[in-house]
C-alpha cells in the first residue's frame, strides 16, 4: 500500500490597513492541506472574495470578531469559511 503525503499550501488574504503598530505585513497567510476539502472550495477564490464571503474587509474588524470569539485570526477564517463554502453546499 501507498501513502500518500498530504503537501501544505498557503492562501494569502490582502488587507489594504493590515499594517498595525505590531504588524508589518499587509496580508494574511492561511495554511492548509492540499487534500482539505476548504483548501479546494477556496483554492479558486481571490483575495478579495474570500473577503466578501466573510464579509470583512478591514484587518481590524477581522482582529476584532476573531478576538470576540476567542479564536486566533486563521482559525477564525478557516472556521467561517467552512461554515460558508462548505455547509452551503451540504444543506
Amino acid at each position: 500500500m501507498k501513502i500518500i503525503k498530504a503537501r501544505r499550501v498557503y492562501i494569502n488574504i490582502y488587507f489594504k490597513n493590515g499594517i498595525t503598530e505590531k504588524r508589518t505585513k499587509r496580508d494574511l497567510t492561511i495554511a492548509f492541506y492540499d487534500s482539505e476539502p476548504l483548501y479546494k472550495a477556496c483554492k479558486k477564490l481571490s483575495s478579495d472574495q474570500i473577503k466578501s464571503v466573510l464579509n470583512i474587509n478591514s484587518y481590524k474588524l477581522l482582529a476584532k470578531k476573531a478576538i470576540k470569539e476567542n479564536r486566533s485570526l486563521s482559525n477564525y477564517i478557516k472556521h467561517r469559511l467552512k461554515e460558508k463554502l462548505l455547509k452551503k453546499k451540504s444543506g
